[in-house]
């Protein structure tokens, strides 16, 4: 397995010369990046340096132009398929007050997420205090989300023993 290592300045320079080469060259997977950094790095002067350049730079394009699926925009790339809601102040003072902030941050980022969506989303007052003591309900047993079933796993406890995941 060889090391990983900074890419020589030439070949930097080079990638950074043209917008779609450095797409192309993000697109690698960072064991292709590794296997052509060291191609230009083991090259003995400056002469062979050059050549090791754009051999990289070739394989690079190849590899670009041969795997399209590689190098969509990250736009069309991201897994989040619904719009993140901020934590309101009045569902942050409801968490605290009930003592569950601590179950909210331990759930999954999406599940939060969903919630907060869920809550916010509903026109009328009555139906966002309904939805509010459903999720308050949820978290203290624990069992449930969204009236589903709920098994916390590792990383939940991971989650809510380190605080990861936090909303500000």
């Amino acid at each position: 397995m060889k090391k990983k290592q900074d890419a020589p300045e030439e070949l930097v320079k080079a990638l950074n010369a043209e917008a779609e080469l450095l797409s192309a060259w993000n697109a690698l997977r960072p064991s292709c990046r590794t296997e052509y950094t060291a191609i230009v790095a083991e090259a003995k002067n400056a002469e062979a340096r050059k050549k090791a350049v754009q051999k990289v730079i070739k394989l690079t394009t190849e590899y670009y132009k041969g795997h399209p699926e590689k190098h969509k925009t990250p736009s069309s790339t991201s897994r989040l398929k619904r719009p993140l809601y901020p934590m309101p102040e009045g569902i942050r003072k409801a968490l605290i007050n009930a003592v569950l902030l601590e179950a909210y941050n331990s759930r999954p980022p999406y599940q939060r997420n969903d919630y907060i969506g869920w809550i916010t989303r509903a026109k009328r007052e009555e139906t966002r205090h309904k939805r509010l003591s459903q999720m308050l309900d949820e978290l203290e047993g624990g069992k449930f989300y969204m009236n589903m079933a709920y098994h916390a796993g590792q990383k939940a406890a991971k989650r809510a023993k380190t605080g990861m995941g936090n909303r500000k």
